[in-house]
């Protein structure tokens, strides 16, 4: 969401469900470890900070302000695949390791969405 977040998460009100993909970094698991989790497991968890700026906004704590103002209008469903990978580094390309994982959440959002994958 970079930057925008707020722009996006504005955005939010009126859907029923929402799927993130993201990447992580330092779990301590394998790179191309796959979480697949509710985003309210995240939200929950997540501590407020004093002083918000765009660059430094977590998607986690963008979600966790949005749902106190959006309240109600706030989607229930929001599902959240994150991948583990090494680095941050502007790369052209990415592990194998990522890229499977890339083709597992594919996988998991046509299933979730009952959709099987078209060839």
């Amino acid at each position: 969401m970079g930057t925008s977040t707020f722009e996006v998460l504005f955005k939010l009100k009126g859907h029923q469900r929402i799927i993130l993909v993201d990447a992580v970094l330092n779990t301590k698991e394998e790179v191309g470890t796959l979480f697949r989790l509710p985003a309210e497991e995240i939200t929950n968890a997540t501590k407020e900070v004093s002083k918000i700026f765009l660059h430094g906004l977590k998607w986690n704590q963008a979600l966790a302000y949005s749902k106190k103002i959006l309240g109600d209008d706030y989607p229930e469903d929001i599902q959240v695949y994150l991948v583990a990978i090494s680095n941050t580094k502007l790369e052209t390309g990415m592990s194998q390791e990522v890229s499977r994982a890339g083709d597992k959440v594919v996988d998991y959002i046509l299933e979730d969405l009952n959709l099987s994958k078209r060839t």
